[in-house]
């Protein structure tokens, strides 16, 4: 067994080097999807709601949020649930209605990087916190929904970032990206501190700055 192992040590020493390369260059984009490729305008549904509460962390609905966002509660007990805080006076129907207001329209230039990439041969993945809930309204709304190869979402992994079963998640299905583009900086330290080339997005000419700079 001990000569068969040392047999294999230069293969395997190889085939490290090769999988690092290949994570080296990987030609792969992760994209967060709220505020990159989708405004989000919690706004729309405090005006739609009447209230202007509930989106602080301490308060009860934004926790059931984050139950549904990490998969731990269903779609259907997250609307009961927020039937009941916001008032019965909405119906399940509307309270989808008003918190998919949440979502609002896609980010200006956003389809002409995506697929400017994607001619590049990148391969673009959504890296997210969110709920199927949510996934169907953003499916609707974005014009480059499919050109993006793939997604990892909060609820399907059990964890929001910067957790780091999201990154691990990532790295596990398409290795470590080229460029990761966030708006929240929290996000983007916790890859950084992986080795991601992560950029903090704040419009879309702060990506193609990233995309440029590295080439450069």
């Amino acid at each position: 067994m001990s000569s068969y192992n040392s047999a294999n040590k230069p293969f395997l020493a190889v085939w490290m080097r090769l999988k690092e390369m290949m994570m080296a260059k990987n030609k792969v984009v992760a994209l967060d999807i709220g505020n990159v490729c989708l405004h989000i305008t919690p706004e729309r549904a405090f005006d739609y709601f009447g209230r202007h509460d509930f989106w602080q962390p301490e308060m009860p609905l934004a926790q059931a949020a984050g139950e549904l966002e990490c998969g731990r509660l269903s779609e259907q007990d997250f609307l009961a649930r927020a039937q009941e805080l916001i008032g019965g006076h909405f119906s399940l129907a509307e309270i989808q209605y008003g918190w998919n207001l949440i979502i609002g329209e896609e980010v200006d230039g956003m389809a002409a990087f995506v697929q400017s990439m994607r001619e590049e041969g990148f391969r673009l993945v959504f890296f997210s916190d969110t709920s199927a809930l949510h996934m169907r309204e953003v499916q609707r709304k974005l014009s480059f929904f499919d050109l993006v190869h793939d997604g990892v979402y909060s609820y399907d992994v059990g964890a929001r970032k910067p957790h780091q079963r999201m990154y691990e998640d990532f790295e596990r299905r398409h290795g470590r990206p080229d460029y990761y583009f966030d708006d929240r900086i929290g996000n983007i330290e916790a890859a950084r501190q992986r080795g991601w080339p992560a950029f903090q997005f704040d419009s879309i000419a702060s990506a193609w700055a990233a995309v440029g700079a590295n080439r450069g």
